[in-house]
C-alpha cells in the first residue's frame, strides 16, 4: 500500500525507525506518570493494555492479509496505539514482521511498542534500544516492522515537502519517502534523518542546512540514507535536482572571512567565520545521485557540497555519483571525510577551494567526466592565505576523463600512499606561478602513477613542480603498472601496492598498503554503495 500525504507546513515530525519490546516487569511503579508513554501502573508495574487514551486496535486490525512485507497503514497507526494482543502467532508471518515470531512464549516479552531512547533493554537480551543503539535515535520504534527494518520502498507512504523552512527538530524515517519539491532550508536546531530513509528531489529542488543548524544523517551499512531524484527509477538522470548543501562557520580565505553562493537567496546561504571547531552534522552511510540541476543563476551544486565546516562536522561512508557537476565539493573550513567514493559525476569526483585545510582518508574515485580530484586556493585569488592543503591520504582515483589530480590556482595537499592511473590526460598537474607551494602546502609520497595519457602513456605528470615527484626518489614514488585493476580495485596481497605506505600524519591511519583497499580483504564500499545507474 502506498499513501501520498501533502505537508501543508514544513516541519511535520514523523517517528519511527524500529520495533521494540518490553516486558510488563521492566518498571516497578506507584503511579501512572511513572510508566513510559502507553503505559500504566497497575499491580505495582507499569503495564501495556491499560491505557485507553490511545485508541485501541484490536487484533484484526493487522492480520497475515492485510500487511505485505512492511505495509503498516499510515492511517491506522496511532502513536502508542499497540495492545501486547493485537499481533499474534497466525496473524504475523516472516514477510510481515519478525521472522516467525508470534506470541510472546514464557519469559518472553509482549510485543508493545516503546521508546528506544530510554536506555533500557526493553527486550531482554543483554543490548538495549532494539538490539541497535544507532536503530531508534529517533525516540520512538515503527509497529509492525521487524527489528531495526524498513519497509520496502514501495510500500511506504509519500510525503512531498514544499519548499521553505523545516521546523527545528524535524524527524525523517524510513517508512517514508520524502520528495522536496522546491529549496528547503534548516536555519537553526536539527534535522535527523533514520537509516534506510530516501530523500528524493524534483526540478531546482535542494536541501540546504544553513550555518546555525546540523543535520544528523546516520545510516547503516544495511541501511544506507539515499538522497535521490524524485523520476522513477529507469528514468533518472544527472541534473534531475540540486543537492545537499551544508553551510557552517569554520574559517575560509575570503576576505573579512565570509562569503555567499552565487546561487538561491544570498541571505540564506551566507558562509565562513572563526570556528574552526564547527559542526555541520553527522554523514554517515549516506548515498546521493542525479543531483547538480542549475539554478537561475547556473550554478550547479555538487550532490554533496559541504562549506565552511569544521572539525566537529562527521562525513564518514559516503557515496555519490550521476551528478551533472562535481561529486562533493569542499569549500574552506578543516571538516576532514574518510570512506568515500564518488564515481560518474560530470565534472570532477572531489573538489575543494576557499583555502580548504580538513583531510579525506580512503577514497575510491573513478569514472568522472573531467578530474578525479582537484583543488583551487581561491576562484578570485589564487594568492589568498591560507592555501587550500588538506590532508589526502589513501586515494584509489582511476579511470578520469581528464587529469587524476589536479592543483590549480595556486592550491596544494599533501597526498600519501596513493594509487592514481589510467587516467585521459595525466595522473598529476600543479600550477604554483605565483609561488612555490612546496613543501608548506604541496606534496606527493610513497605514490604510484601507472598508464597516464591513454592507453600506454607516460605523461605521469605536468608543471616544473610536479617533475620533482617524479624525479626525487626521496619522495618514494613510483611510476609503473602497481598490478591492480577493476572493478574491485582491491590489491592483490602481492601486488607493489600490498608492500608500500609512509607514516600518515597524526590523526590519520599509516597504513602498510596504497590505495584506499586493504589487500586481501573485502573493500569497504561493499554491501552499501550503488554501483548502478537508473
Amino acid at each position: 500500500m502506498r499513501r501520498t500525504i501533502t505537508l501543508l507546513a514544513v516541519g511535520a515530525t514523523l517517528l519511527g525507525g524500529c520495533k521494540a519490546t518490553i516486558p510488563d516487569d521492566t518498571f516497578a511503579c506507584t503511579l501512572d506518570s511513572e510508566c513510559p508513554d502507553g503505559f500504566a501502573c497497575s499491580g505495582g508495574f507499569c503495564r501495556a493494555g491499560t491505557v485507553g487514551d490511545a485508541g485501541s486496535r484490536d487484533a484484526g486490525d493487522v492480520d497475515a492479509g492485510s500487511r505485505d512485507a512492511g505495509d503498516v497503514d499510515a492511517g491506522s497507526r496511532d502513536a502508542g496505539d499497540v495492545d501486547a494482543g493485537d499481533v499474534d502467532a497466525g496473524s504475523r508471518d516472516a514477510g510481515s514482521g519478525d521472522a516467525g515470531s508470534g506470541d510472546a512464549g514464557p519469559g518472553e516479552p509482549e510485543d508493545t511498542l516503546a521508546a528506544c531512547a530510554d536506555g533500557v533493554d526493553n527486550d531482554g537480551d543483554g543490548q538495549t534500544d532494539c538490539d541497535d543503539p544507532g536503530c531508534c535515535s529517533t525516540g520512538a520504534c515503527m509497529v509492525g516492522v521487524g527489528a531495526c527494518e524498513c519497509p520496502p520502498v514501495v510500500a511506504r507512504t509519500e510525503v512531498l515537502v514544499p519548499a521553505g523552512d523545516l521546523a527545528p527538530g524535524t524527524v525523517w524515517t524510513c517508512d517514508t519517502n520524502y520528495a522536496l519539491l522546491g529549496v528547503v532550508y534548516l536555519a537553526t536546531g536539527q534535522l535527523t534523518i533514520g537509516p534506510g530513509t530516501q530523500v528524493r528531489g524534483e526540478h531546482q529542488s535542494a536541501l540546504v542546512i544553513q550555518r546555525d543548524a546540523r543535520l544528523e544523517a546516520v545510516g547503516t551499512a544495511d541501511r544506507p540514507i539515499a538522497f535521490t531524484s524524485n523520476r522513477p527509477p529507469g528514468s533518472r538522470a544527472a541534473g534531475d535536482w540540486g543537492g545537499l548543501l551544508l553551510l557552517g562557520n569554520a574559517p575560509i580565505n575570503a576576505p573579512g572571512g565570509v562569503n555567499t553562493l552565487p546561487l538561491l537567496d544570498p541571505a540564506r546561504v551566507g558562509y565562513g567565520g572563526t570556528d574552526a571547531a564547527h559542526d555541520c552534522g553527522h554523514l554517515e552511510y549516506v548515498v546521493s545521485s542525479y543531483a547538480g540541476d542549475p539554478f537561475p543563476a547556473g550554478f550547479g551544486l555538487a550532490n554533496i557540497q559541504i562549506v565552511a565546516c569544521g572539525t566537529g562536522t562527521i562525513v564518514t561512508h559516503a557515496q555519490t555519483y550521476a551528478g551533472a557537476d562535481t561529486g562533493v565539493y569542499v569549500a574552506g573550513g578543516t571538516v576532514r571525510l574518510d570512506h568515500l567514493m564518488t564515481w560518474a559525476n560530470g565534472v570532477d569526483g572531489f573538489f575543494y577551494s576557499e583555502g580548504y585545510t580538513g583531510g579525506l582518508q580512503y577514497a575510491f574515485i573513478t569514472d568522472n567526466g573531467n578530474n578525479g580530484l582537484a583543488g583551487r586556493t581561491s576562484f578570485a585569488d589564487p594568492t589568498r592565505r591560507p592555501a587550500s592543503s588538506p590532508q589526502l591520504w589513501n586515494l584509489t582515483i582511476t579511470d578520469s576523463g581528464g587529469v587524476a589530480m589536479s592543483f590549480v590556482s595556486e592550491s596544494g595537499g599533501h597526498v600519501g600512499n596513493s594509487l592514481f592511473g589510467q587516467h585521459a590526460m595525466t595522473c598529476l598537474e600543479v600550477n604554483d606561478t605565483s609561488g612555490p607551494l612546496i613543501p608548506t602546502f604541496l606534496s606527493v609520497r610513497n605514490t604510484i602513477f601507472w598508464n597516464c595519457g591513454g592507453p600506454g602513456g607516460m605523461a605521469w605528470t605536468v608543471g616544473a613542480s610536479a617533475a620533482v615527484f617524479e624525479t626525487d626518489p626521496s619522495y618514494g614514488n613510483y611510476f609503473e603498472d602497481h598490478g591492480v585493476s577493476g572493478p574491485g580495485w582491491v590489491p592483490s596481497v602481492g601486488a607493489r601496492a600490498a608492500r608500500g605506505g609512509g607514516a600518515a600524519p597524526a590523526g590519520y591511519d599509516t597504513t602498510t598498503y596504497l590505495g584506499a583497499f586493504e589487500p586481501g580483504v573485502p573493500a569497504w564500499t561493499a554491501g552499501w554503495t550503488d554501483t548502478t545507474i537508473d
